[in-house]
């Protein structure tokens, strides 16, 4: 005989008549009829559920059933590790009280309006105080009358995401910091003569902020004449792909001329994009 792991029991009931004891064996939620010890035939296929089915390759990191009075029928490894355990309430987690109110707001919505619901959350284990960052899914689960006996959540750990996140900003940052302390004027631009990114002294030059005047064009901020005179700088810089020196003369958002020695450096990616500094 094959021996599967159970997760407890659950009594559900319409308060009309129908009772039923839910519990999971295995892969499998099953239904069966309180008062006969039956499999009901409306309950999924013939009163099983595959709780595997849809999963597909990605099977989430945590992983928990609930029924409709938000009582834990399943939960995986990981989400023991939070404190779910089959039997028990949802809220006997071992997470964050705000969580706790986060997840039962989104639950019983769930069950009420039948629909699905995604978000993102950070758990924290209130006895370990350590925390991960979770991406989650939570959908309603309906018998074959189409009735609501309770709710999955699916959840992706991506604690690592985020992380990776928090570096890439710190490094922007730095990167920013030190890109804004040299006081010669720096803009960025991709072959199609779009502004990318420019420093204080760009910006200051122009007369706008750098949200103001990403994705324009030279002649967008540049008078006619200074953008004129600097796309066809640019424009040979880019065609040649060599770097090169050049002393011209702009005018500012002020309106004052200035003479400038400018270095244009052109950079390709192994796409083929280009960009200019």
């Amino acid at each position: 005989f094959v021996l599967n792991n159970s997760r407890g029991v659950a009594y559900w009931t319409d308060h009309k008549g129908d009772e039923r004891i839910i519990y999971t064996a295995g892969s499998f939620m099953r239904a069966i009829d309180a008062k006969t010890g039956k499999l009901i035939d409306s309950f999924g296929n013939k009163g099983m559920i595959d709780l595997r089915e849809g999963l597909g390759r990605n099977s989430p990191d945590l992983f928990v059933i609930v029924d409709q009075s938000l009582q834990v029928v399943m939960a995986n490894k990981t989400a023991a590790t939070y404190g779910w355990s089959s039997s028990k309430s949802f809220f006997a987690a071992k997470i964050s009280d705000t969580s706790k109110l986060h997840f039962e707001f989104e639950l019983r919505n769930v069950l009420k309006e039948e629909a699905t619901t995604d978000g993102e959350i950070r758990l924290v284990q209130t006895s370990e105080k350590n925390w991960k960052y979770f991406l989650y899914h939570i959908f309603p689960i309906f018998d074959d009358q189409k009735i609501v006996v309770g709710a999955t959540i699916t959840a992706l750990d991506i604690t690592a995401q985020r992380e990776a996140e928090v570096q890439l900003n710190t490094q922007r940052e730095f990167l920013e910091s030190v890109m804004n302390a040299i006081p010669d004027a720096i803009y960025v631009k991709d072959d199609q003569h779009r502004l990318l990114y420019g420093n204080k002294s760009f910006s200051k030059i122009i007369g706008k902020t750098q949200a103001e005047y990403v994705g324009l064009k030279h002649e967008e901020v540049f008078s006619s004449a200074t953008a004129i005179l600097m796309r066809k700088q640019d424009a040979d810089a880019l065609r040649m792909n060599i770097p090169s020196d050049v002393e011209e003369d702009i005018q500012d958002s002020e309106g004052n001329r200035l003479t400038v020695l400018s270095k244009r450096t052109p950079i390709q990616f192994h796409d083929g994009r280009k960009l200019l500094i």
